[in-house]
């Protein structure tokens, strides 16, 4: 009992830092999903070759005035998992940390965006 009190004590530190949190399921190759990132843009597809899944994320990171879109390939197989953290450049910007895990024909995303860069370590 106070092993689980510890936990949800935990838990509820940290809940003021993160703002929002998405599980998406993509089921259809050649079908782009939005990601819902706090201070930026996100999607992801998926392509398929054979047994390998060609999954694309893009992204924007920086500023309105210098924004850039950064697109990353990964081929990925059954259960494998991709991560990729997105920090703020500013000391007010969001964090995002994108998670995506291959289960059979469906790629998993979660996306977790938290309140800066400096509380990203407890969105992973």
């Amino acid at each position: 009992m106070k092993y689980l009190k510890s936990v949800i004590a935990s838990l509820l530190a940290f809940s003021p830092l993160i703002n929002n949190a998405a599980e998406l399921e993509i089921n259809r190759p050649n079908t782009a999903v939005s990601l819902p990132m706090e201070g930026g843009k996100g999607s992801t597809f998926y392509t398929v070759d054979n047994d390998r899944f060609n999954v694309v994320v893009a992204f924007t990171v920086g500023s309105d005035e210098k924004e850039k879109l950064v697109r990353q390939v990964i081929q990925m197989t059954d259960d494998q998992t991709y991560r990729v953290s997105i920090g703020g450049f500013g000391s007010d910007q969001k964090a995002t940390t994108i998670k995506l895990t291959r289960k059979n024909k469906v790629i998993l995303a979660r996306v977790v965006s938290c309140a800066s860069r400096a509380a990203i370590s407890n969105c992973l």
